[in-house]
Protein backbone atom coordinates (compact mmCIF):
# COMPACT_ATOMS: atom_id res chain seq x y z
CA UNK A 1 0.00 0.00 0.00
CA UNK A 2 0.93 3.72 -0.30
CA UNK A 3 1.15 5.67 2.90
CA UNK A 4 1.54 9.44 4.17
CA UNK A 5 3.19 9.28 7.60
CA UNK A 6 0.77 11.14 9.93
CA UNK A 7 2.56 11.26 13.28
CA UNK A 8 5.51 9.59 14.50
CA UNK A 9 5.16 8.03 17.54
CA UNK A 10 8.17 7.54 20.41
CA UNK A 11 9.45 4.59 21.62
CA UNK A 12 10.62 3.68 24.90
CA UNK A 13 14.11 3.37 26.18
CA UNK A 14 15.75 3.07 22.64
CA UNK A 15 17.44 6.10 20.18
CA UNK A 16 15.62 4.85 17.26
CA UNK A 17 12.97 7.40 15.70
CA UNK A 18 10.48 6.59 13.36
CA UNK A 19 10.23 3.14 13.98
CA UNK A 20 6.61 3.65 15.38
CA UNK A 21 4.10 6.00 12.98
CA UNK A 22 0.46 6.43 12.75
CA UNK A 23 0.04 6.62 8.74
CA UNK A 24 -2.77 7.34 6.60
CA UNK A 25 -3.56 4.62 4.07
CA UNK A 26 -3.25 6.43 0.20
CA UNK A 27 -4.01 4.02 -2.13
CA UNK A 28 -4.22 -0.04 -1.61
CA UNK A 29 -1.92 -2.03 -3.93
CA UNK A 30 -3.27 -5.19 -2.54
CA UNK A 31 -4.89 -6.18 1.07
CA UNK A 32 -7.86 -5.41 3.07
CA UNK A 33 -7.22 -1.66 4.51
CA UNK A 34 -8.96 1.58 2.43
CA UNK A 35 -7.48 4.81 1.49
CA UNK A 36 -8.31 7.35 4.66
CA UNK A 37 -8.15 4.54 6.82
CA UNK A 38 -5.43 5.25 9.67
CA UNK A 39 -3.12 2.61 11.16
CA UNK A 40 -0.56 1.69 13.76
CA UNK A 41 3.09 0.59 12.84
CA UNK A 42 4.98 -0.95 14.59
CA UNK A 43 8.36 -2.39 13.86
CA UNK A 44 8.59 -6.30 14.93
CA UNK A 45 12.18 -5.77 16.46
CA UNK A 46 13.85 -2.57 17.03
CA UNK A 47 17.17 -2.85 15.69
CA UNK A 48 19.63 -0.16 12.73
CA UNK A 49 17.73 -2.18 10.05
CA UNK A 50 14.38 -1.44 11.13
CA UNK A 51 12.47 0.41 8.68
CA UNK A 52 12.13 4.44 9.45
CA UNK A 53 9.46 6.75 9.12
CA UNK A 54 9.72 10.58 8.31
CA UNK A 55 6.02 12.58 9.81
CA UNK A 56 4.91 13.99 6.01
CA UNK A 57 6.89 11.01 4.21
CA UNK A 58 4.99 9.05 1.16
CA UNK A 59 5.82 5.41 1.38
CA UNK A 60 5.19 2.34 -0.54
CA UNK A 61 5.20 -0.19 2.34
CA UNK A 62 4.70 -4.25 2.11
CA UNK A 63 3.26 -4.51 5.48
CA UNK A 64 1.54 -7.46 7.46
CA UNK A 65 -0.80 -7.42 10.70
CA UNK A 66 -0.02 -8.45 14.24
CA UNK A 67 -2.79 -7.94 16.06
CA UNK A 68 -4.31 -4.55 15.54
CA UNK A 69 -0.90 -3.05 14.71
CA UNK A 70 1.01 -3.33 11.61
CA UNK A 71 4.35 -3.80 10.86
CA UNK A 72 7.12 -3.86 7.82
CA UNK A 73 10.12 -6.32 7.69
CA UNK A 74 13.60 -4.87 7.90
CA UNK A 75 14.68 -6.13 4.26
CA UNK A 76 11.21 -5.90 2.70
CA UNK A 77 10.90 -3.67 -1.05
CA UNK A 78 9.35 -0.98 1.05
CA UNK A 79 11.09 2.79 0.51
CA UNK A 80 10.30 6.35 -0.26
CA UNK A 81 7.90 6.69 -3.55
CA UNK A 82 10.14 9.97 -3.70
CA UNK A 83 13.34 7.43 -5.11
CA UNK A 84 13.36 6.53 -8.45
CA UNK A 85 13.68 2.38 -7.98
CA UNK A 86 10.27 3.00 -5.63
CA UNK A 87 7.90 4.79 -8.09
CA UNK A 88 9.63 1.96 -10.82
CA UNK A 89 8.49 -0.76 -8.28
CA UNK A 90 4.91 1.04 -8.30
CA UNK A 91 4.61 0.85 -12.01
CA UNK A 92 5.83 -2.81 -11.86
CA UNK A 93 3.54 -3.80 -8.94
CA UNK A 94 0.37 -2.18 -10.90
CA UNK A 95 1.23 -3.44 -14.17
CA UNK A 96 1.23 -7.00 -12.72
CA UNK A 97 -1.37 -6.98 -11.26
CA UNK A 98 -3.69 -5.86 -14.36
CA UNK A 99 -2.36 -8.44 -16.19
CA UNK A 100 -2.92 -10.93 -13.69
CA UNK A 101 -6.37 -9.13 -12.91
CA UNK A 102 -5.86 -8.75 -9.16
CA UNK A 103 -6.66 -6.12 -6.71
Amino acid sequence: MLVTVKEIRPVADTYYTGVNAQIEVVSVLKGKSSPGELLEFEPHTITNCSFKFEKGGTYLVFAYKEGDKFSVYDCSWSGDITYKSVKEDIKKIRKYMRKHKMG
